[in-house]
């Protein structure tokens, strides 16, 4: 009985309360309807850009991640372009210095050939040039040669310096290209590559002049091919 007597007294007394600060009490009470109301309507905006976002719901694109991607693929080029040339000698030989040359084999297990060893370096850099021969490689190159969006550095076309990173394709024999590797760089008439050799088993930093009959082509390494056309 004093239990209730005590809760009755604690009711009465919070009612008188209530009624004397009744202006105070229905400015909360608005306060926190309207709070509640705004966090409400945010959260479900934020749900409905998250939906929109969702790859694969509704056949929606994730348009944001595209974007993100070819940014960084971007800056990626940017880099490996302004890169310094030793920087790139170092991590070709550190990426392909161990495999063991077969050709078509996997990068995985340090096995593979000249082109292997070109494609590994610009992924690692953040190219999307998918993997390919040389053949292949030389028909995508001249494919975006007469579009404009690539050039050839040294050919039946005339002659542009070539720069570091740039492709180069040797051939064994006159119009039979089975060869290729990144130009390091250009000096008193002689150019020099790394390579992948298949006679060496390993990494090497090649020389050859510039005027050498070998030499089939030098295509320039322009964005279109570092995000694989």
């Amino acid at each position: 009985m004093r239990i209730k007597a005590y809760l009755r007294d604690y009711l009465v007394l919070l009612l008188l309360t209530i009624i004397d600060h009744k202006k105070e009490v229905i400015l909360l009470a608005c306060t926190f309807i309207i709070n509640t109301v705004f966090t409400l309507v945010i959260l479900s905006g934020v749900d409905n850009k998250l939906e929109a976002r969702a790859p694969g719901q509704q056949g929606n694109v994730n348009v944001f991640s595209q974007d993100m991607k070819l940014q960084k693929a971007r800056l990626a080029y940017k880099h490996f372009r302004d890169m310094d040339k030793r920087a790139l000698q170092i991590s070709f030989f550190d990426i392909a210095g161990e495999w063991t040359y077969q050709r078509g084999g996997s990068n995985q297990y340090k096995m593979g050939d000249c082109v292997g060893a070109v494609d590994a370096v610009f992924s690692h850099y953040g190219s999307f040039l998918p993997r390919e021969d040389v053949g292949q490689r030389l028909r995508r190159l001249e494919r975006l040669r007469t579009i404009g969006a690539t050039f050839k550095c040294y050919g039946a076309y005339g002659m542009t310096a070539p720069k570091m990173g740039d492709m180069i394709f040797i051939q064994t024999s006159p119009g039979d290209p089975s060869h290729e590797a990144i130009v390091y760089d250009i000096s008193n008439g002689y150019i020099r590559y790394l390579e992948m050799g298949g006679v060496a088993l390993t990494a090497n930093l090649t020389t050859i002049p510039l005027g050498d009959a070998r030499i089939h082509s030098i295509y320039s390494l322009t964005i279109e091919v570092w995000l694989g056309e």
